[in-house]
């Protein structure tokens, strides 16, 4: 908690911060800041500012994070349903078999929901679940009579599919099990599963939820084992040689040393590490007087000219 006695230095971070929220911003940054607005130097209170900065970034991102969490329980609403409209899909009355109109009391027309529904009340009021395992229906002389005597287990996965034919079609023939979707859907379900167990399972907006750890391979001596460099070598320009030094090189070698000469040369603003204020030589590369280590990756392109075959492929 921000004592009262800060309480006005407090709220001149919490600008600064609440200005470059979208930014990446250090104490140090919000120092120079406070500097720049108030007009004196505050090196004695750099302490002092680290500490309210940390508690003031956090107190806005916990508000944030509540904000987040109403604004998630808040019901979505959903659309009332016209009087009028035809009934579709499961809320759809269809005609009875004579057995199974028989067993829900002489009933002609029901929905498949409603049936479902009945037959599972028939069974728990008579007791007829499995003791072992509720999922399991033991069926009576009466539930015979709908089911017959099928030689399948009846659960509550198969009661569907032996269901399907004691409704009626508008010709009055029985409807039949749509064994080719369930086919297709049981294929889909299978490489489902397979992409799960190699990239992790997806949620609806089809992004990852949980990134797969790939676990290290060890020797037999109990060293990691590094997975190889697939990368190609590529001739590089003269402008990005003058900077790597070397005239053939891969990609993540040509980042390590673009980093290492940026930091040689002290090419980084003292304030915002990210920014890079480029030299005769990086300019030479990216065009600009300053980029970020971000942006500085697509210049890269460019300046890698060819793929330099390796031994066996020249071969």
């Amino acid at each position: 908690m921000v004592s009262q006695q800060d309480q006005p230095l407090a709220q001149e971070i919490e600008a600064i911060i609440r200005e470059h929220l979208n930014t990446d911003i250090t104490p140090r940054f919000i120092q120079t800041t406070l500097e720049q607005k108030l007009g004196r130097d505050l090196s004695e209170q750099k302490s002092q500012i680290k500490k309210l900065s940390i508690e003031v970034y956090q107190q806005i991102q916990n508000q944030k994070e509540k904000e987040r969490m109403q604004m998630a329980k808040k019901p979505k609403e959903k659309k009332p349903r016209p009087a009028n409209a035809a009934q579709t899909g499961l809320q759809k009355e269809l005609k009875l078999a004579p057995e199974l109109s028989e067993f829900m009391g002489g009933v002609e027309t029901m929905a498949r929901t409603t049936v479902v529904q009945r037959i599972w009340q028939y069974v728990k009021d008579n007791k007829l679940q499995d003791e072992k395992d509720g999922r399991k229906i033991k069926p009576d002389a009466k539930l015979l009579t709908i089911f017959g005597n099928t030689d399948e287990e009846i659960t509550a996965f198969t009661m569907n599919k032996l269901i399907t034919p004691l409704f009626l079609n508008d010709d009055g023939t029985r409807k039949q099990p749509n064994y080719e979707a369930a086919a297709k859907r049981k294929a889909a379900k299978l490489r489902r599963q397979e992409q799960e167990k190699l990239y992790g399972k997806r949620g609806k907006n089809g992004k990852l939820l949980k990134k797969r750890r790939i676990l290290p391979k060890y020797d037999e001596h109990g060293n990691i084992i590094k997975r190889p460099n697939n990368m190609p070598a590529m001739k590089l320009s003269a402008q990005m040689q003058r900077i790597t030094g070397a005239p053939i090189m891969t990609r993540p070698e040509v980042v390590k040393a673009m980093w290492a000469y940026i930091k040689d040369k002290q090419l980084q603003d003292p304030v915002q590490k990210k920014i890079i204020h480029c030299d005769d030589n990086m300019k030479a590369i990216v065009g600009l007087d300053q980029v970020t280590g971000f942006e500085m990756n697509k210049y890269i392109t460019p300046h890698m000219l060819e793929k330099v075959p390796k031994p066996e492929e020249a071969k």
